[in-house]
């Protein structure tokens, strides 16, 4: 796992240096991202967006036309699912899932007005790694031969970003697997759905350069 984001750091970085490199030579501006993800797995009967994680990386964005604009961006994403112990549960019930991905959205940018801006469009999740645990500990062994996931998750993604000022903004995003990120175990189908989804809601602040 060390080794895992080990690279994970080393594609931040070297997505830093291209993005910009491209926005101060094609008129692009760039900045950085900074904020949480809340996320949830469709298809492993547990609800909630319980499992919290880091967000974070950089973006570049250009102005199509006065209304438009183009963003593309490369951040760490943690995504997952966990089962929060209540005090009528039984810690037999615990679960966490921690996966890991370096996320690059493509999004279409609508400046609803001077403060406020819609966004939508997919955004591809290459896997790093992941790690899974019950009340016995980490899933290894037999457990660890189950179904494992795909190297790269592909999601539709809509937020609201607010304008604080020229440096600052506040985005609100929600994020949903197009394509199951991992298959059932023994191939088996649910309520015509053939694997898990990931499933975010992301709360993140925006500084442009």
């Amino acid at each position: 796992m060390i080794l895992k984001f080990t690279k994970t750091r080393l594609l931040l970085t070297s997505g830093f240096f291209l993005l910009s490199l491209v926005s101060y030579s094609q008129g692009f501006e760039a900045g950085i991202i900074a904020g949480f993800n809340t996320s949830q797995i469709s298809g492993d009967d547990l609800g909630g967006f319980n499992r919290i994680s880091p967000n974070a990386g950089i973006y570049v964005n250009r102005e199509l036309t006065d209304k438009l604009n183009w963003q593309l961006e490369m951040t760490y994403l943690g995504k997952g699912s966990k089962k929060n112990i209540g005090p009528e549960d039984p810690a037999s019930s615990y679960y966490l899932l921690r996966i890991h991905y370096i996320e690059l959205p493509v999004l279409l940018q609508y400046e609803f007005s001077n403060k406020i801006v819609i966004e939508g469009g997919p955004s591809l999740g290459v896997y790093v790694g992941h790690k899974e645990e019950d009340i016995n500990g980490e899933f290894v062994g037999i457990l660890s031969a189950r179904e494992q996931f795909k190297k790269f998750d592909l999601s539709g993604n809509l937020g609201v970003i607010w304008k604080l000022n020229e440096n600052w903004s506040l985005n609100v995003r929600a994020s949903n697997s197009i394509l199951p990120v991992r298959n059932f175990d023994q191939q088996a189908s649910f309520r015509l759905t053939r694997g898990q989804l990931n499933k975010s809601v992301m709360g993140r602040v925006f500084y442009n350069f």
